[in-house]
C-alpha cells in the first residue's frame, strides 16, 4: 500500500469517529479498528445505516480495502490496515 492510499484510509478511520458518536452513541476506537477486522466491519455497517455522505464515503473507502484483503492470509490483511 503507497503511503497516500495509507493515509487516505487511517483519515476515514478517524473521520467516522464524531459522525458514528453523535448519530448512533457509539464510541469508536479507531486503534482497534487498526487491529481487528472483525471491528472494522462492524463500523462499516454502521457507518453505511448513517444518512451523512460523508460518513458513507470514509466506509466506503474502509470497505474496499477490507473486500480487497479477503481470501489472504489474516496477518497480511492486518498489515495492509496497518500499513506495512
Amino acid at each position: 500500500m503507497d503511503a497516500s492510499t495509507y493515509a487516505a484510509l487511517q483519515g476515514a478511520f478517524v473521520r467516522m469517529v464524531v459522525p458514528l458518536r453523535r448519530e448512533f452513541g457509539v464510541a469508536l476506537d479507531v486503534q482497534r479498528m487498526r487491529s481487528d477486522i472483525e471491528y472494522a466491519q462492524f463500523a462499516v455497517t454502521l457507518a453505511l445505516r448513517s444518512d451523512s455522505p460523508a460518513l458513507h464515503h470514509c466506509a466506503e473507502l474502509v470497505d474496499r480495502h477490507i473486500r480487497a484483503a479477503q481470501g489472504r492470509d489474516l496477518g497480511l490483511l492486518l498489515g495492509v490496515l496497518h500499513g506495512r
